[in-house]
């Protein structure tokens, strides 16, 4: 199941390569106050627990406001699944609220950075009840392409501390977190 996954990201992954480069993008070189975004990613995670080493994809939805042309903020609700054939079985959502720093530039690639604190809670078969962890905090740099006026191709990649990871009590973990995903800014970028 994560095998297959995997794979799903990366087909997704070379698409937005593609779309990149075929796609002529625009001569813009900054998000301007008041633009609404609502990103769409999947993101490939890998974390390490003490001993331990997992590898999770999640997928995730946020909305942000520009306060400026620098900055905005918003939220994130994300979702994962993780199965395996022994019968383990989780699923979490969780909440996050983002901070994104927008550099300002002449061209259509926009670095930013992002900072997100978060709450999550998890389900499953290796769980009485459901089981709550914190994110503190998620920090990333990424880069965006955007795409005329109404879209942009996202790439993130940062550091997650999870406290109580996967809603484990006095178990925290350290993820490096790759996410690829596309922008769209519904009354076009201000």
């Amino acid at each position: 199941m994560l095998t297959r996954m995997l794979a799903c990201l990366w087909i997704a992954t070379a698409i937005t390569g593609l779309t990149t480069i075929v796609v002529a993008p625009c001569d813009a070189g900054e998000i301007g106050k008041g633009s609404v975004e609502l990103a769409l990613n999947g993101a490939f995670e890998h974390t390490s627990i003490e001993e331990a080493k997992l590898t999770n994809v999640d997928l995730g939805t946020r909305l942000t406001y520009s306060l400026t042309n620098r900055f905005a903020v918003g939220g994130t609700v994300g979702f994962s699944h993780l199965s395996t054939e022994s019968g383990l079985d989780t699923t979490s959502l969780g909440l996050s609220a983002d901070l994104i720093v927008n550099a300002t530039t002449s061209s259509s690639v926009i670095p930013f950075i992002q900072i997100s604190l978060g709450m999550t809670t998890w389900s499953g078969t290796a769980y009485r009840d459901a089981e709550l962890s914190a994110t503190l905090p998620f920090v990333g740099a990424g880069l965006r392409t955007l795409m005329g006026d109404h879209a942009s191709v996202n790439l993130l990649a940062g550091y997650r501390y999870q406290k109580n990871a996967f809603g484990i009590k006095d178990v925290n973990a350290h993820d490096i977190v790759v996410s690829f995903g596309v922008s769209v800014f519904p009354s076009g970028i201000q």
